[in-house]
């Protein structure tokens, strides 16, 4: 159980901006430090949801979702460790350049880091 009595400044501030990620209207900065997020913007994610596969790069993060960039539906990841040590995926449908893809939270599994450049072609 939380002493409220007892919050330093500096923990005050990491439970506010916590609490602005969970509600979604942290300020970008906040997202990569003190909210707590595992998450890091900027990085390129393969996400494993109840229905689909998404790659993309992180832009923003909500609490209702996580808003991807140059993404792309995997249709077919192939063997599953190639795919995410490699990014070279056996089927691909990419987004619009330039689309802004929303990845619902609820619907999330995992998501991993992945290497290598995103997908971008169709195959």
């Amino acid at each position: 159980m939380i002493d409220f009595d007892k919050l330093t400044v500096a923990e005050v501030r990491q439970l506010a901006g916590m609490a602005a990620a969970f509600l979604g209207n942290a300020p970008q900065a906040a997202m990569t430090d003190a909210s707590g997020s595992a998450y890091v913007i900027g990085r390129n994610y393969l996400f494993r949801t109840v229905t689909h596969i998404v790659t993309g790069k992180l832009l923003r993060i909500h609490s209702d979702g996580l808003i991807v960039t140059d993404a792309a539906w995997i249709a077919d990841t192939g063997r599953y460790a190639q795919a995410v040590a490699t990014g070279s995926f056996s089927e691909v449908e990419p987004y619009p350049d330039g689309a802004e893809v929303v990845i619902n939270a609820t619907a999330m599994i995992d998501a991993v880091e992945i290497n290598g450049a995103l997908p971008r072609s169709q195959k």
